[in-house]
């Protein structure tokens, strides 16, 4: 006791707020994306709800950057959750991870 974690405890927040926000991560179907080494990338889809959240994680002690689009033409931008996008470029700090919003 008195050892708590506060950023574990905010990152599990942080996860939990993101699950529940987004019925994808419940029901929705899981594709791999094309991805830089060190970085993995994958999206949850729900096409009855017209959305994909795509995630960005970054497995380096580096900053990565990673070129952004939506995961098909049917879907566009629509906010980032958590990462830095700017001109169609991630970037994601050193053991980071980055979850975008897209919409039909």
């Amino acid at each position: 006791w008195g050892n708590v974690d506060t950023e574990l405890i905010a990152y599990t927040k942080e996860l939990g707020r993101i699950r529940k926000a987004y019925k994808v991560f419940k029901n929705g179907r899981m594709h791999f994306l094309s991805a830089p080494e060190d970085v993995m990338a994958f999206v949850r889809v729900q096409e009855t709800a017209g959305t994909a959240v795509q995630i960005y994680i970054n497995r380096s002690p580096h900053e990565q950057t990673v070129t952004f689009a939506p995961w098909n033409e049917n879907y566009a931008y629509e906010k980032t959750e958590r990462g830095l996008l700017s001109d169609n470029t991630l970037t994601l700090g050193a053991f980071d991870y980055a979850i975008v919003v897209c919409k039909k």
